[in-house]
């Protein structure tokens, strides 16, 4: 199984510490301890940042073969607060290598499943290369992950990601600004699905997961529900849950395992996550 994660890399800078981060980085690191071949499709400044991102992606089991290196522009970074219920908060910064992920001189071949999320979209260029990847790539499977990163919560990157995927993962936290960026009124829910299912006709399946509070997946082709229940843990840190959530849902669910299967093992891998201050524990 081939998984082609696209987007950014970024350092999340705490007042002690720095962590290797970004969405689709942590999807690619979890992805692959799902069982999955992950290569990811980004790019880092030359700067000590970038050649230390490379040796994570490395030392993650992540094919790096896509990911570029750009002289113009420095690495992402991305300074992260939590607050007393350990919910964070960020200042990303703007202008940097990976707004500008150079399409490949050789398209990807032979991928399941392209992922990516919105904050790598902010700029029309990457929005570009994806529609350049789906035009060369047959991929069975394109899964977006939501990512509302004010100020970089932009109705046109939501709008693009939705248009185009056919799984999308969306917390219910991010839900009621999901539906405000797309011009409609939040009413729950229930009615926030059965909107996405109208406007976005190749939608097939979304997930909305609820931290502490049961996930559920939506199969709009069955309009079958699917709940699964959290794992309770001693919450550290939320920092990168959904990005595990997500990775270890579509690595099963690629390889046929049963929804409920799917949401069970994704909910433990997220629990585990949530337990540590990192993104990627250390500690498998």
């Amino acid at each position: 199984m081939k998984i082609l994660s696209f987007g950014e890399i970024i350092w999340d800078v705490y007042p002690d510490e720095k962590y290797i981060g970004g969405a689709p980085f942590n999807f690619a690191a979890h992805a692959r301890r799902a069982g999955a071949d992950v290569f990811l499709m980004s790019a880092v400044g030359t700067d000590t940042l970038g050649a230390e991102a490379m040796k994570k992606v490395e030392y993650y089991g992540v094919n790096g073969e896509y990911v570029s290196a750009l002289a113009a522009y420095p690495t992402g970074i991305c300074a992260v607060t939590l607050d007393q219920n350990k919910i964070p908060s960020y200042a990303i910064a703007d202008g940097t290598a990976y707004d500008w992920i150079p399409f490949p001189s050789h398209a990807p071949r032979g991928f399941d499943a392209l992922s990516f999320g919105t904050l790598a979209l902010r700029h029309a260029h990457n929005r570009a290369v994806v529609d350049a990847l789906l035009e060369a790539c047959d991929f069975k499977q394109v899964f977006v992950d939501l990512n509302v990163r004010p100020p970089f919560d932009l109705s046109e990157s939501i709008q693009f990601a939705l248009a185009r995927a056919t799984v999308a993962k969306i917390s219910d936290e991010e839900l009621p600004a999901v539906m405000m960026r797309l011009g409609e009124d939040y009413a729950g829910i229930d009615p926030s699905v059965a909107l996405l299912k109208r406007r976005f006709e190749k939608l097939h399946t979304i997930l909305v997961t609820c931290g502490k509070n049961p996930s559920v997946l939506y199969d709009l082709k069955s309009e079958k529900t699917y709940p699964c229940a959290s794992k309770k843990v001693t919450v550290v840190s939320t920092v990168g849950a959904g990005d595990c959530y997500g990775a270890f849902f579509l690595v099963n669910y690629l390889s046929g395992e049963p929804i409920e299967v799917c949401m069970s093992k994704a909910a433990e891998a997220a629990a585990f996550v949530v337990a540590h201050a990192e993104a990627i524990p250390t500690n498998e």
